[in-house]
C-alpha cells in the first residue's frame, strides 16, 4: 500500500511537471465520468484528460486538484 501511494506521489509530481511546461487551452470537463490513466481530478467535481495536461491546467484550477488516476480495475473502479 505504501509503495502505491508513493508511486501516485510521483506520478503527480511528473504530471504537474508537465502541466507547468504545459501550453495553452485545455478542456475542463464537467459531466459524465469517463476516466482513463493519467486524468487529473479536481474538487469542484471537474476532471482533465490525460491528453489535455499538455496544454496546461488553468490557473484557478491549480489549487483544486485532489487525485490523478493510476489505475482502473477490470470493474470500472478508478484508483
Amino acid at each position: 500500500m505504501k509503495n502505491k501511494f508513493s508511486l501516485n506521489i510521483a506520478f503527480l509530481v511528473l504530471t504537474v511537471m508537465f502541466i507547468l511546461a504545459g501550453c495553452k487551452n485545455p478542456e475542463i470537463i464537467y459531466t459524465p465520468y469517463n476516466f482513463t490513466v493519467g486524468d487529473i481530478l479536481f474538487s469542484d467535481g471537474t476532471y482533465i484528460k490525460s491528453t489535455d495536461v499538455c496544454y496546461g491546467i488553468p490557473e484557478e484550477q491549480v489549487s483544486k486538484a485532489i487525485a490523478v488516476i493510476s489505475a482502473i480495475t477490470n470493474d470500472g473502479r478508478t484508483l
